[in-house]
């Protein structure tokens, strides 16, 4: 440990700026209210808008056209499409009737943020229409043309738990075991769910119920307004963006491991490590000096272990990860 200290301060008083991968297409702003509006939504009625104020979104003024106003989202979460794939999102906003405006293009979006679905998994001890804690990750269905056909990023939330039978009927027990051996269990200790033909099976053979809370709000949360990055690629994954995921799964490293590799490099990487943070795919103190670069800028990024703060125990966790090597 006493090594890992003197490693640590020697670094930290020697680093220096690297570069990120350029290309920011995709970055993570707020709409702007006519962009809003025009889609259907009164921008004064969406509850949970990023203000700009940190550590979840920032005021970034560069141009970004007239969809977008100047408030970057840094909060970056995590999930599937429909294939198993990990996915890249922020939020925007929770979605209630008044927010629709009364007229064809609040219609038309009333229809289209109940047509594109995520599904939720709510620990098992949740209360009915609570989705957090959560004991996983979710899906978001990305089929039927959902970056084309869905401007705002509008989504039905669907909350899902397994039935009795899924544990009490061999036919149920060997279903889990068998998707269990495939995916891994969430933190209920219940098989995780990766794909939309895996929850769909499940649901077919009376394994997994699905419960949409009512529009009102009186069961839960029915739409919130979360998009989707669609290429997280060339520096969609800012610096100072930092990751929000169901900790405490073995699931949650390939998560992470990607989001570091496309925040360093600007690229997916294969058989990425934690200690390769400039995603080459070898530990060396290129690595150690992007690392503690944004330790000294205060980047969440560099909360290593996860526990909301930065401090030396983060170094030693980064140093620990270094080690460890590819």
């Amino acid at each position: 440990m006493h090594t890992k200290m003197i490693i640590a301060s020697a670094l930290l008083a020697a680093t220096s700026s690297l570069a990120c991968a350029g290309g920011e297409e995709d970055l993570p702003f707020d709409f702007s209210d006519e962009f809003y509006a025009q889609n259907g939504l009164d921008p004064a009625a969406v509850p949970g808008r990023p203000t700009g104020t940190g550590p979840n979104s920032v005021i970034d003024t560069r141009e970004n056209g007239p969809d977008l106003n100047d408030v970057r989202v840094l909060q970056t979460a995590t999930a599937y499409d429909h294939s198993g794939h990990p996915i890249f999102f922020y939020v925007t906003g929770i979605i209630f009737e008044t927010s629709f405006l009364d007229n064809a293009a609040g219609a038309e979006a009333r229809e289209i943020a109940d047509f594109y679905k995520v599904y939720e998994f709510p620990r098992a001890t949740n209360p009915l229409g609570a989705a957090f804690p959560k004991r996983q990750d979710f899906i978001a269905d990305l089929r039927n043309g959902y970056f084309s056909n869905d401007p705002l990023g509008l989504w039905q939330v669907n909350l899902c738990k397994y039935t009795d039978a899924a544990f009490n009927t061999s036919a149920g027990q060997e279903s889990l075991a068998e998707l269990g051996d495939n995916n891994g269990l969430d933190l209920d200790g219940t098989p995780l769910i990766r794909t939309m033909n895996e929850l769909e099976a499940l649901i077919d053979d009376g394994f997994v119920e699905v419960y949409t809370p009512p529009a009102d709000g009186s069961g839960g949360l029915r739409w919130f307004m979360c998009p989707v990055i669609e290429d997280p690629r060339n520096g969609a994954i800012a610096p100072d963006a930092h990751i929000a995921v169901t900790d405490g799964l073995a699931a949650a490293d390939e998560f992470i491991n990607a989001f570091h590799c496309l925040q360093t490099t600007g690229d997916w990487c294969d058989n990425a490590c934690f200690g390769d943070w400039t995603g080459d795919g070898r530990t060396d103190v290129f690595d150690v000096f992007h690392y503690l670069d944004l330790y000294q800028q205060g980047l969440l990024t560099a909360d290593v272990n996860r526990d909301g703060s930065l401090d030396i125990f983060d170094v030693f966790a980064y140093l620990a990860q270094y080690e460890a090597g590819c």
